[in-house]
């Protein structure tokens, strides 16, 4: 007996010959997108595993529980950041313009006045940044 080819193998067991064989091949596969399988998954977990199902859920909800506390973090430290910059350019214009003020009394009026400009220019840049960024723009215009 020579060497046959699995083409030939497969052809002589299902009483074909080898001219005519064709082989079919066909894949499936599914997926879903959470953290929480489709009702049926679940319902064959709780088949395999009585009680899995309901793990299953469960688990889920404690990381859903976790990513929201971690959302609530972050959005806290985001405040309290913002808000402490905003207290920290409101303290350095101030001091900007106080300067600009002592300056030019005591006759040093370029100096000083470039000081207060640049204090007031502070303030009103800060207000229009944060009045930008927290502006929707239209989009596609």
């Amino acid at each position: 007996m020579g060497h046959r080819s699995q083409r030939e193998q497969v052809s002589q067991a299902q009483g074909m010959p080898s001219s005519q064989t064709q082989i079919e091949l066909s894949a499936a596969s599914r997926f879903y997108t959470g953290p929480i399988p489709e009702a049926r998954d679940l319902a064959e977990y709780e088949q395999i595993n009585p009680g899995l199902a309901d793990r299953i859920i469960k688990m889920a909800e404690k990381e859903q529980d976790r990513r929201h506390i971690i959302e609530d973090r972050r959005n806290l430290a985001e405040v309290r950041l913002t808000t402490r910059g905003q207290v920290f350019g409101f303290i350095i214009s101030l001091l900007t313009i106080s300067c600009g003020a002592i300056l030019t009394y005591y006759d040093k009026s370029m100096v000083g006045l470039i000081s207060l400009v640049s204090g007031v220019a502070m303030l009103i840049g800060g207000f229009l940044f944060q009045h930008g960024r927290a502006t929707p723009r239209p989009r596609g215009k």
